[in-house]
């Protein structure tokens, strides 16, 4: 733990206290390519298969990136009842983005607020937190999301981490007989509707006019007309109902934490995709007089999510020695009316699961660690975050797809590995996965310490039929860490091998190529 900042007093009642973070890291990965499977597809990050499989960039196997983040998180506090925060992220100030920023990303339902750390200048988040004397607190504003061990709401900002959870969210919290209790609504994603000026009033109706819009005061009209906003309709809303109990002493205890989330999108939005506009931004296409209708077309998205969460945090002793096991596991349940906006209603049903576990057993200056987990995957077609097809058997337009959808797909920042999981397939997802290390610390000085951690990872897919391959052999993928460690600096050297499993064959039959990642960062935190 970092020795606390001295607050600014800026006066008798308020309280200033700077903290964040300055990143540099640079990496390379080797026996990869940069490719996508046709002109309508995402380009994603995938094996190469032989020295002749060149369709994609680069044509060396070979990609670098580096990449310097400076984030603020100020906190203002007044007094002892009101708090405001702020994190403020200047990212990609040097060299390129980092690599899984540039690589266009599809999510299924229910996985939004998952947003990538993109180049540029931003305010992230801005809450404020006000106490209700002893009755309990409330929350409002653009703040992080956070559950258990991050595998689905995920609040990021770790080392090697790039992507974060944020929710515009109203929360009460409270505590009666030692279980803490919430409830809080969410606006996960909204489309960018104004009526100003003739901006955005290229949309169709006739679809909107089904949710609150009528003939004479649809929800957009054109220059002279007046708009009204169809309420939540176009925005994805979730209510959090979460409750936990027991506490932590000198770091021993039992915590346990379930929640409930329900969330619902009426109307999705459809942008124009003629070739060649498809280079422009929808909020371009939408403020475009000239575009035309098909611009922006309001479409039925109809979904209603059901998120069941748990998680648990057990931390004893074992022959005086500390151990500490966590865990959390999710499950959804819900449907939707149109899964792919721009074809048919194809109303699925979504039933899916994941399940995380960590444990670590530490002797004097080492530490034996184990994890493991599971996440649901499709029986056949999509396979990884940035398979466009998730939705669609062997490539069939939806509507002609199935009915049941059971991929499950962890938080982006929920990291186990170094290559695999983390960039060709994108998240944990469709998968088996087991991860033992042993990692030893010396410490130098009082501020100063070296540390390694060696440890292999071994993954199958659940589903076999969904891989590239048609197998359930994902593969192995062995790394090793060298970390330096002060007071306010951490500095890590990590390299990973990916040894493929035959669900990485090309549609010829051809193996994959091993794979390879090494990356240096450094990180000084204030």
């Amino acid at each position: 733990m970092l020795p606390a900042m001295t607050p600014l007093r800026v006066s008798s009642l308020v309280h200033l206290d700077w903290g964040g973070q300055f990143r540099s890291r640079n990496e390379a990965i080797g026996g990869v390519r940069v490719n996508s499977d046709n002109a309508l597809l995402p380009t994603h990050m995938d094996f190469r298969h032989g020295s002749a499989d060149k369709p994609g960039l680069p044509t060396d196997g070979r990609l670098y990136s580096a990449d310097v983040r400076l984030r603020l998180e100020p906190t203002i506090a007044v007094g002892d009842w009101s708090t405001i925060g702020v994190q403020l992220d200047a990212s990609g100030l040097l060299g390129s983005a980092p690599i899984t920023s540039g690589l266009v990303e599809r999510f299924a339902a229910g996985a939004v607020g998952q947003g990538a750390l993109g180049a540029g200048l931003a305010v992230r988040r801005v809450w404020l937190q006000v106490q209700l004397q002893d009755l309990g607190a409330i929350e409002i504003g653009k703040m992080a999301d956070h559950f258990g061990l991050g595998m689905v709401r995920n609040r990021g900002g770790g080392l090697d981490e790039d992507h974060q959870s944020d929710v515009d969210r109203v929360k009460i919290k409270t505590e009666l007989f030692g279980i803490r209790g919430a409830i809080g609504r969410n606006n996960l994603a909204s489309l960018p509707l104004v009526p100003e000026g003739g901006a955005l009033a290229n949309y169709n109706n006739a679809v909107a006019a089904q949710f609150g819009g009528t003939t004479a005061k649809p929800y957009l009209l054109g220059t002279g007309n007046t708009g009204l906003p169809i309420q939540d309709s176009t925005d994805v809303i979730r209510w959090d109902f979460e409750a936990g109990g027991g506490k932590l002493v000198n770091n021993r205890g039992f915590l346990w934490d379930l929640a409930l989330l329900w969330q619902s999108q009426d109307l999705a939005l459809v942008s124009e995709t003629v070739a060649a506009n498809e280079h422009l931004s929808p909020l371009t296409k939408l403020n475009d007089p000239t575009c035309g209708t098909n611009c922006g077309v309001l479409s039925h998205r109809g979904l209603r999510l059901w998120t069941f969460q748990g998680a648990v945090d057990w931390r004893g002793s074992a022959l005086g020695s500390p151990l500490t096991l966590q865990a959390e596991a999710a499950f959804q349940y819900g449907s939707i009316a149109r899964t792919d906006i721009t074809a048919a209603a194809d109303g699925k049903t979504i039933a899916a699961a994941g399940l995380a576990a960590k444990a670590a057993w530490q002797r004097g200056r080492s530490a034996w660690l184990l994890d493991l987990g599971a996440a649901s995957g499709e029986t056949d077609g999509g396979f990884g975050v940035n398979d466009t097809t998730n939705f669609k058997v062997g490539g069939v337009p939806d509507g002609a797809g199935r009915s049941l959808l059971t991929g499950f797909r962890f938080h982006r920042s929920y990291r186990v590995d170094g290559l695999l999981f983390r960039d060709l397939i994108g998240a944990v997802a469709n998968a088996y996965y087991v991860r033992p290390a042993w990692r030893s610390a010396w410490p130098l000085t009082s501020v100063f310490a070296l540390s390694a951690e060696v440890g292999v990872l071994g993954a199958t897919a659940m589903f076999g039929g969904a891989t590239p391959g048609k197998s359930q052999v994902l593969g192995l993928e062995p790394d090793l860490t060298i970390g330096v460690d002060t007071d306010r600096t951490r500095g890590q050297l990590r390299g990973a091998l990916v040894v493929p499993g035959a669900a990485f064959a090309n549609s010829a039959g051809t193996a994959a190529d091993a794979a390879w990642r090494l990356d240096l960062i450094w990180q000084l935190r204030f």
